[in-house]
Formats: structure tokens, C-alpha cells, sequence
């Protein structure tokens, strides 16, 4: 069976949906928190017919376009940087910021590099408000578990323990879902968090961490 003839189907896009969500806001004088409500819209993004028009066209379009890939590029590049403070204009891996590199990446590597800043911030931010209560622990030990979270994990890469530790991680994370009502609006980082932290465990490799992490 054929697929059905759509009227007025445009064959340079393809109509997708997304599904915007907001975080909560506070007022400042009241105290009152509110939350806009989810948005869904079918966007048109270029089909792969539309891609190679815009190639063919050129002008603003094109711009645009190489403005995007500048932008996966760049962005790829200033999550390498952060995740290895070691690297130095000298030393920076730039074979490693590639577009095929990216692209082979799994799908929630990529779509964690692509979490806001913002977003990362609001999430240890409440982690660290909300977890003291529901693990019984002093904010200071917390503190140190969210500064493991902001880092993606990075320290315990080659930790001697990580398969102690990280399986504690993803523990907590677990805890925090389901014990913190504004979690929703963390989703992106912790999923991606549960992801790196399995990816960790699968290697075994060692190296050396200080410990006092609460677990």
C-alpha cells in the first residue's frame, strides 16, 4: 500500500513536533512560584530535498546553515574543554571536534552536550536545596555529591572505585526523581548523568580520587 497524497505537501521540510517545557519562576517579593504550561508545536525543519536546495540557492540561507554547524562544532569543543581542564591551546585534541566524530556520538551523549548552561546551574542548585532532607545528610556532603554531578562524572572516569561509587550516583539520582517535585524540569541532565555514569562503569581503568563523598 502507497502512502496517502497529503495536499499541500511541501517536500523541502518535514513537519516534526516538539514539546517546549518551562522551569518554574519565583517572585521575588511574593514568594509565589508559578509555571507556564508545556508548549507543543509541528515545526518544519528542512527535509533532506531541503538541505540540498539551500546548497543550491546559497545566499542568507546557506549563511544560516554554516552558522548551525559552526555552532554543533564550537559548542562540542567548549564541553572538552570543561571536561578536561588540562586542555591547553598547546595540547587541545582539535582532531577530536569533528563533524562525523559528532555525529556517531549515542544520541544521549549528544543531546547532553546540548543541555543549556542554565540548565546544568538550576539543576545542582536544587539538588543541593533538596537532597540534605531526603538522605539525612549534612548540605556540605551534598555539596561535594553535585560537585561530582556539575562535572559530569569526570573525576571518577578512571577512579579505582567508580564502580562503588558511581552505582551510589545513580542512586541518588534516582532518589532525587523521585523525591523532588521540580525534577521534570531536570530530565535532559539526569538523564544524561545516569548514561555517562554506565558508560564509566563499562571501562577499568584506575587512578586516585579523595573520598567523604556521604555514601
Amino acid at each position: 500500500m502507497t502512502d496517502p497524497i497529503v495536499a499541500n505537501h511541501d517536500p523541502l521540510v518535514d513537519s516534526r513536533e516538539f514539546t517546549f517545557n518551562f522551569r518554574k519562576t519565583k517572585n521575588e517579593e511574593t514568594g509565589v512560584e508559578t509555571k507556564r504550561d508545556a508548549v507543543t508545536a509541528k515545526l518544519p525543519i528542512p527535509s533532506v530535498e531541503g538541505i540540498v536546495k539551500i546548497l543550491e540557492v546559497g545566499g542568507k540561507g546557506l549563511e544560516l546553515l554554516q552558522s548551525a554547524v559552526e555552532a554543533v562544532l564550537t559548542d562540542y569543543a567548549k564541553q572538552l574543554l570543561a571536561d578536561n581542564p588540562g586542555y591547553t591551546t598547546e595540547n587541545f585534541p582539535v582532531d577530536q571536534v569533528s563533524w562525523d566524530l559528532i555525529a556517531n556520538l549515542p544520541e544521549t551523549e549528544r543531546k547532553g552536550r546540548g543541555i543549556p548552561k542554565e540548565t546544568w546551574e538550576d539543576f545542582i542548585k536544587s539538588y543541593i536545596e533538596q537532597m540534605p532532607a531526603i538522605i539525612g545528610k549534612p548540605v556540605e556532603v551534598v555539596k561535594k555529591q553535585a560537585s561530582i554531578l556539575a562535572q559530569k562524572f569526570q573525576p571518577l572516569k578512571n577512579h579505582e572505585k567508580k564502580n562503588e561509587l558511581l552505582p551510589k550516583f545513580v542512586e541518588m539520582l534516582s532518589l532525587y526523581v523521585n523525591g523532588v517535585p521540580e525534577a521534570e524540569q531536570y530530565t535532559a541532565p539526569v538523564e544524561f548523568l545516569i548514561k555517562k555514569a554506565e558508560e564509566f562503569m563499562s571501562n577499568d581503568k584506575s587512578a586516585d580520587l579523595a573520598d567523604n563523598l556521604g555514601f
